[in-house]
């Protein structure tokens, strides 16, 4: 009774921790989950692997693959107008390319005429602004130089005038005898004129008995 108990009773303990084939056993299942994970993780890899290349397989040649295996394909009356053909398109491409080419050309032609254009534009009109420019600084220079002269001959007037009132005999005087007779004065010796008819050969300023008087 004592070895039975001892049994159940150690066997109700190897319930809490169990033998070593229960161990083995429980390793083994924990061994084959894993495999079977890992058996399965490959098998993925291996497929997304696996899928572009199937697609790149399935993709459908290009055009000119087709017509390249195309005209293959054919007789040889077939084969020649299918390769003529194709000639042709690619003449057909080569002059649409010249033709972009010269459209190109023209259009880069064009910008620099405009460009031409506009440069000689400006300059034009920064020649008319100095011509301008010059041409009304000459005119406000001869104004100037009118009105000069313009206050020049009146002060002469003026002056002649004045001194005309103040002597009469000047009025019967020559332009050269006036000159004279104004120079005299500018330059600090006012002396009066001649009187009319006291001009003889060697009638001097400084002395009046030389002077031819009237009878």
């Amino acid at each position: 009774m004592r070895r039975a108990r001892r049994r159940t009773n150690g066997g109700k303990f190897w319930g809490i921790c169990p033998t070593w084939d229960t161990k083995m056993l429980i390793a083994t299942i924990v061994l084959l989950v894993s495999t079977v994970n890992i058996v399965a993780v490959y098998y993925d890899l291996n497929k997304r692997e696996a899928l572009p290349s199937a697609k790149e397989d399935h993709m459908e040649p290009t055009g000119e693959e087709k017509r390249e295996s195309g005209c293959s394909a054919l007789q040889e009356e077939e084969r020649d107008a299918c390769f003529e053909e194709r000639r042709e398109r690619e003449k057909a491409r080569e002059r649409k390319a010249a033709k972009l080419r010269e459209q190109e050309a023209l259009l880069e032609q064009y910008k620099k005429k405009r460009r031409a254009e506009k440069k000689l534009k400006v300059q034009q009109q920064q020649e008319e602004h100095e011509r301008q420019s010059k041409q009304q600084a000459q005119e406000e220079q001869a104004e100037r130089e009118a009105r000069k002269q313009s206050r020049i001959q009146m002060e002469r007037l003026f002056v002649e005038e004045e001194v005309l009132e103040q002597h009469p005999e000047l009025a019967s005087m020559s332009e050269a005898e006036k000159r004279i007779w104004f120079l005299k004065r500018k330059l600090g010796n006012p002396q009066p004129p001649l009187p009319p008819g006291a001009g003889g050969e060697f009638a001097t300023w400084e002395n009046p008995a030389t002077w031819e008087r009237p009878c």
